[in-house]
């Protein structure tokens, strides 16, 4: 299982995944598309769990999850 957290901004997010262990596997800039959050996912292996900043746009941010395959986000 990988965790991914996530720092949500307007235009992008900065986001990384550690796995079960807590070693930093990846992180990354993204823009707050479906295709670069995609693309991320499908590099980690295995299942992951994402969390993301409570803001008040957070909702947004957690539909565009839910479009893509590999990410559970958690609130």
């Amino acid at each position: 299982m990988n965790y991914v957290g996530i720092d949500y901004h307007k235009r992008y997010s900065v986001v990384t995944a550690i796995d079960e262990k807590g070693q930093v596997i990846r992180t990354q800039r993204l823009d707050n598309q479906p295709d670069p959050f995609q693309a991320f996912f499908n590099s980690l292996d295995g299942p992951s769990e994402a969390v993301l900043e409570a803001t008040r746009t957070w909702g947004v941010l957690y539909d565009l999850l839910e479009e893509i395959d590999g990410s559970s986000p958690s609130h």
